[in-house]
């Protein structure tokens, strides 16, 4: 999730392992997200970063096409959730046990909304 995007996912895979064993950690953690959405009644859910720390590019490739375009894509930190590991195992056991109110902020649907 991006933050500030409230209600959208995307995937990205991991660079030096199958692309999909990331891919499906992902779809597994936004499944829970949306489940938990849906049965909350919450109309929205956004990503809130509160750290303070550095910020490093998504990918830390040197080809070309990524350092031309390192300012457009999605930044990541050391820690967690805003971290971009490439370590299968421990991604595994976080995202299974991923606190769904770490770093998201949940939002309830507007009473005009809803009687709509």
């Amino acid at each position: 999730m991006l933050t500030g995007l409230p209600n959208l996912a995307f995937c990205v895979g991991y660079i030096n392992l199958s692309w999909t064993m990331r891919s499906d950690l992902t779809s597994r953690l936004v499944a829970k997200v949306l489940r938990r959405l849906v049965d909350s009644g919450a109309s929205s859910v956004v990503p809130e970063f509160t750290g303070s720390g550095p910020t490093a590019p998504l990918m830390d490739m040197q080809s070309g096409y990524l350092q031309r375009g390192a300012h457009l894509m999605p930044r990541a930190t050391d820690s967690y959730p805003w971290s971009f590991r490439q370590n299968f195992l421990v991604d595994s056991w976080s995202t299974n046990r991923a606190d769904l109110d770490d770093g998201l902020v949940w939002t309830a649907p507007d009473r005009a909304e809803a009687r709509a």
